[in-house]
C-alpha cells in the first residue's frame, strides 16, 4: 500500500512537471534569448525590508528570494522552478541534487541560494547596484 502511495505522489509530480513544460494548443514557442548570461542587480534578487543599502554576504543570505527572479530564471534556464526539492525517497532522478546541470529538468529555492553563497565573496555589498552573474548552463551544486 504505501509503494502504490509513494509511486503515485511521484507520477503526479512528474505530470505537474510535464504539465508546465508543454506547450499549449494555441502556444507559439518563444523566441530563445541568446544571451549567455543573465546579470542581475541584488535588490532584484533579495526581498528586503530596511532602508539600509549596505549587506554583508550573511545579511544578503538571510533575506528572502524574490518570486520574480525564479520565474525569470526558470525561462532564462528552461527549468521548471519547485517550491521544494525534497521528496521522501526520491526515487525520481528528475530533481536529485546530485545530478549534473545538463541533465536537470528543475530546481528550487536551496540552488539558488547554494550558487549564490558560492558566487558572493565575503565582503560589503550595495543591494541597488551590486549585481550577480546567471550563466544558461548554471552549476547549481551543493557546496562541499
Amino acid at each position: 500500500m504505501e509503494f502504490n502511495i509513494y509511486l503515485l505522489s511521484h507520477s503526479i509530480l512528474l505530470w505537474k512537471i510535464w504539465a508546465k513544460l508543454s506547450p499549449k494548443k494555441n502556444d507559439t514557442f518563444p523566441k530563445a534569448n541568446l544571451s549567455a548570461k543573465m546579470e542581475v542587480k541584488l535588490s532584484e534578487i533579495f526581498i528586503f525590508k530596511t532602508n539600509g543599502a549596505h549587506y554583508s554576504k550573511e545579511s544578503l543570505m538571510a533575506l528572502d528570494i524574490n518570486m520574480e527572479l525564479t520565474e525569470r530564471l526558470s525561462e532564462y534556464l528552461g527549468l521548471t522552478y519547485l517550491e521544494s526539492n525534497e521528496v521522501e525517497g526520491n526515487l525520481c532522478y528528475a530533481q536529485n541534487k546530485n545530478i549534473r546541470s545538463g541533465y536537470r529538468m528543475v530546481f528550487s529555492k536551496p540552488d539558488i541560494l547554494n550558487y549564490l553563497d558560492r558566487q558572493l565573496k565575503p565582503g560589503t555589498y550595495y543591494i541597488e547596484t551590486d549585481t550577480v552573474v546567471f550563466p544558461r548552463t548554471m552549476d547549481f551544486g551543493n557546496i562541499d
